[in-house]
């Protein structure tokens, strides 16, 4: 019976979850950290700002050798579950879990297609509840296509780095790059004009690596709401609602993401979601709920 917390977190933690009240599309305000101080992670600068009623075109330009981009992300979430087994009732529980990172990416490689082969990656920071990651600060890693279109892993003397909590990040910036770029970043759009009000649909594969709750996106609804200027750049604006579910969860997400339409990379995202879990028969069963706020800011060099 001891277990059961810890595979409940396991399980929100790898999937998405019955319905829970949807998110309104605005994202809401971040509780104040004397309400909520285990949770506490600075807010990006992209989120508040007036959007500018205009036209945009996507390019999605290919990334070449030597753009460089850094990354920051932060995930929060509030959780409470409780569940049965055997027939008696185990006591409810709740978490409070925050992870946030900084990677400064470098593109080392790439095909006359643009297609990515090589990036090159320094985490600049990594905490996981509060705590920094043992060793994360400075740590180089370098990232390529084997033969088999495989992603591999090297430390600085090109050997094949083995798995752990330090390159799990990486690993996934280098699986969103490498071979289709920009997929782990950007919700890619067609290319064209776009003008406010305009309802697109964003790749589900690369919804799902943003959102990192569920196994598939059941619905989608992203609107484009038009420009707004952020250290200097002019980024597309988009309301975003959309709804994932994995076995025994749904996970409903609204808020607003920026892209930028000259590479297609996602330049910022601000969204707040209800996590749901009902997990299991009669006799062993998980119920909980949750709420999860994610921060995501791209700023090219």
């Amino acid at each position: 019976m001891t277990r059961l917390p810890r595979l409940a977190v396991s399980v929100f933690l790898l999937a998405g979850a019955a319905p829970l009240s949807a998110q309104d599309s605005r994202p809401a305000k971040t509780p104040a950290p004397e309400e909520r101080p285990e949770l506490e992670t600075p807010d990006p600068d992209y989120p508040s700002g007036e959007t500018k009623e205009a036209k945009v075109t996507i390019v999605r330009a290919a990334l070449e050798p030597g753009f460089s981009f850094e990354l920051k992300s932060s995930r929060d979430v509030k959780f409470q579950a409780a569940g049965k087994a055997g027939g008696g009732k185990l006591r409810g529980f709740a978490e409070a879990l925050s992870t946030s990172s900084r990677v400064s990416v470098t593109v080392t490689g790439s095909e006359e297609d643009g297609t990515i082969t090589s990036l090159g990656f320094r985490v600049l920071g990594s905490t996981r509840q509060g705590k920094p990651v043992a060793g994360a600060a400075g740590s180089t890693f370098s990232a390529e296509l084997n033969g088999q279109g495989k992603i591999v892993l090297l430390d600085q003397q090109a050997k094949a780095l083995p798995g752990s909590s330090l390159n799990t990040l990486c690993e996934g910036v280098a699986r969103g790059l490498l071979g289709e770029p920009g997929r782990h970043f950007a919700a890619p759009l067609p290319k064209g004009e776009l003008k406010p009000g305009a309802k697109v649909r964003f790749e589900k594969e690369s919804l799902l690596h943003l959102l990192q709750l569920g196994r598939s996106v059941k619905s989608q609804e992203a609107i484009y709401q038009g420009t707004r200027e952020v250290r200097g750049e002019v980024l597309a604006v988009f309301k975003l609602r959309a709804t994932t579910v994995g076995t025994g969860q749904t996970f409903v997400v609204g808020g607003e993401l920026l892209i930028d339409s000259k590479t297609g990379l996602l330049a910022g995202a601000d969204l707040l979601g209800a996590l749901a879990i009902n997990r299991g028969r009669k006799a062993s069963k998980i119920q909980g709920e949750g709420e999860v706020r994610i921060r995501r800011e791209v700023v090219g060099h």
